[in-house]
């Protein structure tokens, strides 16, 4: 083989395994899943879309502000739909609300 073709093969071959390479990246969904124990509500927003509000009803036993199981109970319900969560945020100051970010791959 000539240098020239050689040249042009490993070319080819290349830009074959670049473009293989740049479309087996995986896609994702993403969700927000945010718990405000002081107001009893759950915020939920998928792949940026406006937020949905769940007010959430507690027994008087249950009512405390370290009481995450609404929102582990919504975490269930995600994982249950294939969703994995990224990462948990404690927001505000001494406040206890907890904030999820969860993906799921694209099918």
């Amino acid at each position: 083989m000539t240098t020239k073709i050689k040249t042009t093969l490993l070319t080819a071959f290349f830009f074959f395994g670049l473009l293989t390479g740049l479309q087996a990246q995986d896609k994702y969904e993403f969700a927000t899943i945010i718990w405000s124990p002081q107001v009893s509500r759950l915020y939920v927003s998928v792949n940026g879309k406006e937020f949905t509000e769940e007010k959430v009803e507690l027994s008087k036993i249950e009512n405390v502000l370290v009481n995450t199981n609404p929102l582990l109970n919504k975490l269930n319900e995600f994982q249950d739909k294939g969703w994995e969560v990224m990462t948990v945020i404690p927001i505000g100051g001494n406040q206890v609300s907890h904030c999820m970010y969860l993906r799921k791959k694209k099918s």
